[in-house]
């Protein structure tokens, strides 16, 4: 969805197309099989949330983090054009998945927050 429904809505890489999920899709099939080939093609997008949210479970506190920066939209964010801080007492950044529940009860208000990542695991 690129619209906002939530408190805090996050969109990696701006909330569409997906980093590692445009991969050649005969290769996937070659290399990871019928399940893995069929998990890539139809909906690869679709599940990457998942292991986003389940790497901010696992991740190490200080090595791998969802930091996402607050910003009017993905185009902006992009640019870097006003949107590559944390602001004053990191008020403008949040954590990406498990853990963004505390930015939200120290701020109680929506924001819009972007963030990049890897292709593969780990993904921050």
């Amino acid at each position: 969805m690129s619209q906002a429904i939530g408190h805090i809505d996050f969109f990696p890489n701006g909330g569409s197309d997906q980093p590692g999920c445009a991969q050649d899709k005969i290769s996937s099939f070659l290399n990871g099989g019928l399940l893995e080939g069929t998990r890539q093609l139809v909906a690869c997008n679709h599940l990457r949330p998942t292991e986003y949210f389940i790497e901010s479970i696992n991740r190490n506190q200080k090595s791998c983090q969802f930091t996402s920066y607050s910003c009017d939209s993905w185009q902006m964010f992009m640019s870097g054009k006003g949107c590559e801080s944390c602001g004053k007492r990191g008020r403008l950044c949040a954590q990406m998945g498990y853990h963004s529940i505390d930015w939200f009860r120290k701020r109680r208000n929506s924001k819009n927050f972007y963030l990049r990542t890897r292709g593969e695991p780990p993904f921050c």
